[in-house]
């Protein structure tokens, strides 16, 4: 018979770096993001190129962070927070291309949308 050695210990983990320093950042970045709504619809070029870098960042952010988290559920928290703000930047670019268009049809209710739009992604 194999004999084996069976170990438990309790860990405590400390997650406030992430906490305290990672989530608020990437909440500041995506309040960048929200604010590219008050540009005019004509500048959807803008809106669109300022929130994908926003995006860009996040992911670096993203990989960054990944390579130092533990295996355990931390990590999968960190990147379900991040899978959401993600999509939340790529709602707002879909969102930029449907309120330029509509304001080339001539719509003038377009800050309606914007303003959904911001609310939806907070």
């Amino acid at each position: 018979t194999d004999m084996c050695l069976s170990v438990k210990l309790r860990v405590l983990r400390e997650s406030g770096y992430y906490d305290n320093n990672i989530i608020p950042l990437l909440g500041l970045l995506n309040l960048v993001a929200i604010s590219t709504l008050f540009l005019e619809p004509v500048d959807f070029f803008q809106r669109a190129l300022l929130t994908l870098n926003i995006a860009f960042v996040e992911i670096g952010i993203r990989m960054t962070t990944d390579s130092h988290l533990p295996n355990v559920s931390y990590q999968i928290k960190m990147q379900t927070i991040l899978n959401e703000y993600f999509c939340g930047l790529l709602f707002l670019v879909l969102e930029g291309n449907l309120v330029y268009e509509m304001h080339r049809a001539g719509s003038t209710r377009t800050i309606y949308i914007d303003a959904l739009a911001a609310v939806l992604t907070l």
